[in-house]
């Protein structure tokens, strides 16, 4: 795979950094876009598209090359990043990386923004630096992204959640830096355990030229870390001279954030976890995301002030809620106001857990026994009444 070269267009109404990718015979582009209002946010170079390309070159065990002289302090990471994930992936290759490095001398950016999509760990790198944290960067910039954390061709309800974020930034006093990308279309790896880490981090490069630091709020608290794409292992390593990638909140649990959230008003009116935007920028209420995310408002006596989520749990809770999600709980209980907690809830959830869990272990068994065939077809059974559900009103 090679970067043949890079452009930045400067429109009327819109910036674009750009960039022309060789896989094979094939030539495509990819590319950044943002309002003609950031151009002095966006920086020119290869740097976001190398981060881009590494770890499709890995997989597809093709050399990388760069062509257009490439940030010295990224190469350098690029390596790391190159060992790192051929550990984890063996089937990742640790292919060659051609570049020229040159050292940026340009002064780093004087913002420091955060990415931002109105969920749990967003919302808590937020307003940990805008209003409760004791250590505390001087962020002055939200990202919201097209693009990411869905393809581009398929993102719809985007411009729902868009004018939210803006909403949610005036309040908080910060600037919005709202723009679109097409990498997904063109680099197809999962997105949540293989590419989100160097899509962001690609992204934050293309606001190099006024964002010295760009937070990437944490999937993972540091202890919960896995090889996945979305860690400080890797994705900090991406950074150049100019702009510092930090990942951002593995001080704190999930749960530990959202109980610390839910006590402020404007991320309880509009926290958003459900990715498939079923209802817009709104809360389906039915996927796991959500279900998760309710039932630990409700223990934390919060679900019925949210803006954005049903103000009553599921009925059949207990069938859609994971065995592990008892941490989940009690963490919540931990760090939720004595008078705020609602106990009895937190005991029958725990119970239906428990419940779960021996059906688990009972189902378990039957598929070592000769009902294993009729356990297959009330799955069946079971997965045509859910997919009736979605339809019927």
């Amino acid at each position: 795979m090679r970067i043949l070269s890079t452009t930045l267009e400067r429109g009327a109404d819109r910036v674009r950094l750009g960039a022309e990718f060789q896989r094979g015979a094939d030539r495509f582009d990819v590319w950044f876009e943002f309002p003609a209002g950031q151009a002095g946010l966006v920086a020119d170079g290869p740097e976001p598209f190398a981060a881009l390309a590494l770890l499709p070159a890995m997989q597809a065990h093709e050399p990388l090359e760069i062509v257009p002289p490439l940030s010295a302090r990224q190469l350098q990471g690029l390596a790391r990043v190159r060992e790192v994930w051929h550990r984890w992936r063996p089937d990742f290759a640790a292919v060659p990386i051609v570049a020229t490095p040159r050292a940026d001398a340009r002064p780093r950016g004087p913002h420091v923004a955060a990415f931002f999509s109105l969920g749990v760990d967003s919302f808590y790198t937020a307003l940990k630096h805008l209003r409760f944290g004791a250590e505390r960067l001087p962020l002055d910039h939200l990202v919201f992204m097209r693009g990411l954390e869905r393809p581009l061709e398929s993102s719809e309800g985007a411009d729902g959640t868009a004018a939210v974020v803006r909403s949610v930034a005036a309040e908080l006093g910060v600037a919005v830096v709202e723009g679109a990308t097409n990498l997904r279309t063109h680099f197809p790896l999962e997105w949540a355990s293989e590419y989100h880490g160097a899509g962001l981090s690609a992204t934050a490069l293309a606001l190099g030229g006024g964002c010295g630091t760009v937070l990437m709020p944490a999937t993972l608290s540091w202890e919960a870390l896995i090889p996945t794409g979305g860690t400080p292992t890797t994705d900090e390593h991406y950074s150049t001279e100019r702009t510092r990638v930090l990942y951002d909140g593995g001080e704190a649990s999930r749960a530990v954030k959202l109980a610390l959230i839910a006590s402020d008003p404007l991320a309880l009116a509009h926290l958003r976890v459900c990715t498939a935007n079923r209802a817009g920028s709104h809360n389906c209420g039915r996927c796991g995301k959500c279900v998760r995310t309710m039932a630990m408002l409700a223990v934390a006596g919060r679900l019925r002030e949210s803006g954005s989520f049903p103000h009553e749990l599921p009925r059949d809770i207990g069938r859609m809620l994971k065995p592990h999600f008892d941490g989940f709980f009690r963490e919540v209980v931990a760090h939720t106001p004595p008078d705020r907690v609602d106990l009895a809830l937190e005991a029958r959830l725990q119970a239906a857990l428990r419940a779960r869990a021996r059906r688990e272990h009972f189902r378990a068994w039957l598929e070592r026994t000769p009902a294993a065939p009729l356990l297959a077809a009330a799955d069946a059974l079971a997965r045509g009444v859910e997919r009736l559900r979605d339809v019927l009103p």
